[in-house]
């Protein structure tokens, strides 16, 4: 098992975290904090024998400088995490460019466990049909799990049509979603596991939380 880097969110999926070489998709509204799940993964990462990447459409020093915010040390960062991708190097329009040089990358960093956080879904979908998208990110994930690799994507709420989203959690072995619930004039975020390999379906959500370096989940009763 790799750890979420969460100690509550290890314990909601039976107290260990992901299941090793998994690919695990977090799907929320934009800012509702998925992808602070997937910097709490990351961080979690760095200090260990495994190597961490960022597999990204962003400028990487944005996405570094978002993770800093989160309490990751730049330093730390530029030396222990791999961003593959840049606003001016990989184009999201040629899967079949993106897939080769992802894989070169892979491909020469050996046998060793890898973290990765994915965040192109999302953009994928806007560039791509339905159909194409599940395709290359099926024989993606395929490709880096088989390289030691546990994957955590986010894809944001919307972007897809919802037979499609569903279609594209088929493809990962676990799912999160984060929903936004209005109450009294607050607006509180529930987390709920939709599935997740080697876990028993669970229907409860739980009250998601985020300071600036932890995230907290709290039992939640509709």
């Amino acid at each position: 098992m790799v750890s979420t880097g969460i100690e509550d969110l290890d314990r909601i999926l039976g107290g260990k975290g992901y299941p090793d070489q998994s690919a695990i998709l977090l799907i929320s509204p934009p800012g509702a904090g998925k992808t602070e799940l997937a910097y709490s993964f990351l961080k979690s990462g760095l200090g260990c024998d495994e190597i961490t990447i960022c597999i990204t459409y962003r400028a990487v020093g944005d996405m570094l400088n978002d993770m800093e915010t989160f309490g990751v040390n730049k330093e730390s960062l530029t030396h222990c995490i791999r961003c593959l991708g840049d606003s001016t190097k990989y184009n999201l329009g040629n899967l079949t460019n993106l897939f080769i040089e992802i894989s070169k990358v892979i491909n020469g960093l050996g046998a060793a466990p890898k973290r990765i956080y994915m965040d192109i879904l999302s953009p994928l979908f806007m560039l791509h049909p339905a159909k194409i998208v599940y395709t290359f990110v099926s024989n993606l994930l395929q490709f880096l799990k088989d390289h030691g690799a546990t994957v955590v994507a986010c894809l944001d709420e919307g972007v897809a049509a919802l037979d499609a989203q569903r279609s594209m959690e088929m493809v990962f072995d676990g799912a999160i979603e984060i929903k936004l619930l209005e109450e009294r004039f607050k607006i509180l975020p529930l987390m709920k596991v939709t599935k997740m390999q080697s876990l028993s379906p669970t229907f409860s959500y739980y009250l998601l939380s985020i300071s600036k370096d932890e995230v907290h989940f709290n039992d939640f009763n509709a």
